[in-house]
């Protein structure tokens, strides 16, 4: 087995060869870091490895993609060396559409996931209502509007103004992205959806059903759009039994290459 590169800077820590690593893909505008919770609800076979956007955190000073796709590429080449082994993919809102188009990228390398975790997320061919940041004189008001959860940020005017940029052009990716399931994924798809999330609601991610050819299920938890926060233990309890039903996926034989759509 070969050894992993040193720890980049959009991971915390380095995958280890002999755990299952689960790649975590945050929300419009957020950083995976909160995955982290995850950790001490899973067996220590399974490795939780939030990935830190162009953006935020400390990629702040790097410019986002300006479209989904230019980012999954993008984030396909950065991966790719650290995928040695048997992995799965998670991701909420706008980080289960980059998990959904890693799969397609990763299987096409041959290096297909174990699973793919879709949270609180509209099937990617569903129409969506999302703000116009760009074009808002007071986008920091409307995102806390739109999404609650934000509004604790507004105390913090300095680092509104930080991160706003990545906040803007992650909307503005997220209503321009359009996936349809003519071309599914192969790995299974495990979608769960926030009763009380009004953003995604769980009518809107049923058709995730048509995005794969492997088995998936589709569930409903009490919760909002931040279910992978507020419900970090339970969504951990379930990614965990689901793994621990699933056949190993067999070690990957070195780097992924994708040669793009």
């Amino acid at each position: 087995m070969s050894s992993h590169p040193s720890c980049p800077a959009f991971l915390h820590q380095s995958p280890a060869p002999d755990r299952h690593a689960i790649f975590c893909f945050p929300q419009a505008g957020c950083d995976a870091a909160s995955f982290a919770r995850w950790q001490p609800y899973l067996p220590e076979t399974i490795q939780i490895l939030p990935v830190t956007l162009p953006g935020r955190g400390r990629r702040l000073n790097e410019v986002t993609p300006e479209t989904l796709p230019a980012l999954c590429d993008a984030l396909f080449r950065d991966l790719s060396p650290y995928v040695m082994g048997s992995f799965s993919l998670v991701g909420s809102s706008m980080g289960a559409w980059i998990a959904f188009e890693l799969a397609r990228r990763f299987e096409e390398a041959g290096q297909p996931p174990q699973l793919v975790m879709a949270l609180t997320a509209s099937a990617p061919d569903q129409p969506r209502n999302l703000l116009d940041l760009e074009n808002s004189k007071t986008p920091a008001q409307d995102l806390a509007r739109f999404n609650p959860g934000f509004a604790e940020a507004l105390a913090y005017p300095e680092l509104v103004e930080l991160v706003m940029p990545a906040i803007k052009r992650d909307f503005a990716a997220c209503a321009r992205y359009h996936a349809t399931p003519d071309d599914p994924i192969r790995s299974d798809l495990l979608v769960i959806a926030g009763a009380q999330d009004r953003i995604s609601p769980p009518p809107a991610m049923q058709p995730w059903t048509a995005f794969t050819r492997g088995r998936c299920t589709f569930e409903v938890l009490a919760g909002g759009h931040d279910l992978y926060e507020t419900q970090a233990q339970e969504l951990a309890q379930i990614l965990g039994a689901r793994l621990s039903k699933a056949p190993p996926a067999a070690a990957n034989p070195g780097t992924a290459t994708y040669t793009g759509e």
